[in-house]
């Protein structure tokens, strides 16, 4: 983008003013006591505009379809049997840890990272945390991918000496992307708890969608059964040492309060406020309040009923037919059945579906308009603040339009073997507690604790309108160039505004 347009976006954002299934019973040893549970804070770090590891959610769609269609396809073909010791008590050991210990939200809620240690030395890595995956892999030094060469940390195995290679071979496919590598077995820690014999992936060949960043890999917080034959994931693993057999998961969201524009815009990192929370091996009640509503779920994905949504007091029941939902903190948006979602846009006055091709199963509504949308799960409403109802803005038109941040396709079923037709994704679990059992399996939501959620959605109109004006002068007005620059510069200043 033009270096006078960057100038003068900033400049105008700067002046503009601050405006039912049957529940499954938990069964944790403690109930609800957090004294044996690490909450681990969640910082925010900004990206800045032109950074090439922002998520392009536009075309979030298809490499969810990529990810969730690779665990079909290790379940249908013959698993290669790895040579890897079976956990035993002596394997698993646990500590204490330190409840200080940060995770890291980038961008405006584009992803949760966690930093986990590998090796003995242990060598530090900053990963993904994926509830919609249940492999761990790390960039290996013999990686070739461009996004190996900027300086990240990157997994040396000489320099451990607990590591234990193998031949076996494993490729990846996750939604915004790949790790093709060996697998490997070494000592693998987060927050105090380890595993002293723990499968992962070394990285030698991964798409760039971290780039820019030094997150450098993925933790698959799924069941093993989502890809039978793996190593067992990581936190299936502590879990047979836990008292209190949950983890939760408190995701923060951006807002101008927390993030200024002018720190968005040149991508500082000196504003660390908290923007969530990681508890692991309990739950912190500090974060929720009333009861935790749990749902069954098998073992493999984190799935389970989705009864339907409440769009501006209309209620859209899900037909029992099309009703199971992934609980996928590695997802942005949400994503079910055209059916479904069309019924959804309809209650939003002004929303229509976008005609442009690239752009199919997303939905467009006038960023003015009343959006009161609310989940049904066990039997119980959870409404999604408006922000987080939109996904982009498109300042370019008359009237600013938003896009909506909950996406149809009819593909989901087609590539989980008809486990789910929905992917329900942070855009959702921003508005609650979620907390995910050991035993019995169950997907738990509870409201956020007071003051956790903003009271008045953020007032787009000010801003929009003088990066509409700014967009205009410098000659971007549709098509390929408005793509590039909502993507950019208008993006960018919206984060900070929490509506990005």
């Amino acid at each position: 983008m033009h270096t006078g347009a960057w100038a003068t976006l900033l400049a105008a954002a700067a002046t503009v003013a601050v405006g039912s299934p049957t529940p499954a019973p938990p069964t944790p040893t403690a109930d609800d006591d957090a004294s044996a549970a690490l909450h681990l804070p969640i910082r925010s770090v900004p990206l800045n505009p032109g950074q090439p590891g922002r998520r392009n959610l536009l075309g979030e769609l298809a490499h969810v379809k990529r990810k969730h269609l690779a665990n079909l396809a290790v379940e249908e073909r013959e698993v290669v049997k790895r040579d890897f010791p079976e956990l035993d008590d002596a394997s698993l050991e646990k500590r204490g840890g330190s409840p200080t210990a940060e995770l890291t939200n980038w961008g405006r809620d584009s992803m949760y990272t966690a930093q986990i240690t590998i090796g003995t030395p242990p060598q530090q890595f900053q990963v993904d945390l994926d509830t919609g995956s249940s492999a761990l892999y790390v960039y290996d030094s013999s990686c070739s991918s461009t996004v190996c060469k900027a300086g990240v940390p990157l997994f040396q195995s000489s320099a451990s000496s607990s590591y234990t290679g193998s031949v076996s071979t494993y490729n990846a496919t996750y939604g915004l992307g790949y790790a093709f590598g060996n697998w490997a077995t070494d000592t693998v820690a987060l927050a105090g708890s380890n595993i002293t014999k723990q499968g992962f992936i070394q990285a030698q060949n991964t798409a760039d969608i971290f780039n820019g960043t030094n997150v450098t890999g993925i933790m698959g917080l799924a069941w093993s059964g989502l890809s039978p034959g793996n190593p067992t994931p990581f936190w299936q693993q502590v879990a047979h040492g836990w008292t209190d057999g949950r983890f939760a998961l408190y995701l923060g969201r951006r807002s101008v309060a927390d993030w200024a524009i002018v720190e968005s815009m040149n991508g500082s990192n000196s504003n660390h406020a908290v923007a969530g929370e990681f508890s692991f091996g309990g739950v912190n009640p500090d974060k929720y309040t009333g009861d935790i509503n749990y749902i069954s779920t098998p073992q493999d994905y984190w799935r389970v009923a989705f009864d339907g949504a409440v769009v501006n007091g209309q209620r859209i029941a899900n037909p029992a037919t099309s009703n199971m939902t992934l609980i996928d903190s590695g997802t942005t948006l949400v994503y079910g059945p055209t059916a479904i979602v069309s019924q959804i846009y309809a209650g939003i006055k002004g929303a229509y579906a976008s005609k442009v091709p690239q752009e199919k199963g997303y939905y467009k509504f006038p960023c003015a308009s009343a959006a009161n949308v609310s989940f049904t799960l066990g039997g119980v409403d959870y409404p999604i603040f408006k922000d987080d109802l939109v996904f982009d803005v498109d300042p370019t038109t008359k009237v600013p339009e938003c896009y909506g941040a909950i996406v149809a396709t009819d593909d989901i079923g087609k590539v989980t073997n008809k486990r789910a037709q929905w992917i329900i994704g942070d855009t959702f679990l921003k508005n609650v507690y979620s907390v995910y059992q050991y035993t019995p399996p169950a997907v738990g939501f509870a409201a956020l604790a007071p003051g956790l959620t903003p009271s008045a959605p953020s007032d787009l109109t000010p801003v929009l309108t003088a990066a509409a004006a700014v967009l205009s002068a410098q000659g971007y007005h549709s098509g390929a160039e408005r793509a590039g620059v909502a993507a950019g510069a208008v993006v960018a200043c919206l984060i900070a505004w929490s509506i990005v």
